[in-house]
């Protein structure tokens, strides 16, 4: 009998990634996707002060470099939706009374 333990940190499956030959458990794609998040958002932040920048440099003071941060953000923020995968997991005892 396989316990819950088991099967969120040492049954590993395979990555739905084509050609990845990567396998992991339940907890490390769990916590694989928690460290993406993270850096996804520290990636944004890093690009959205380098646009700030570019855009202070090329216009000067008269452009609404804000703006286009926000702007930029939300349509990344956006896309960056529409392709994440949520997965809900609810783990069980077999010979537990649901």
């Amino acid at each position: 009998m396989l316990t819950a333990e088991f099967l969120l940190w040492c049954e590993r499956r395979a990555l739905r990634v084509a050609g990845s030959e990567v396998k992991l458990s339940i907890a490390d794609a769990a916590l694989n996707g928690d460290a993406y998040g993270f850096q996804a958002r520290a990636l944004l932040a890093t690009q959205a002060e380098t646009i700030r920048t570019l855009a202070t440099a090329i216009t000067g003071s008269e452009f609404d470099a804000d703006e286009l941060i926000a702007r930029i953000s939300e349509t990344v923020r956006t896309i960056i939706a529409d392709a994440i995968v949520q997965v809900d997991v609810n783990v069980a005892r077999r010979d537990a009374k649901v």
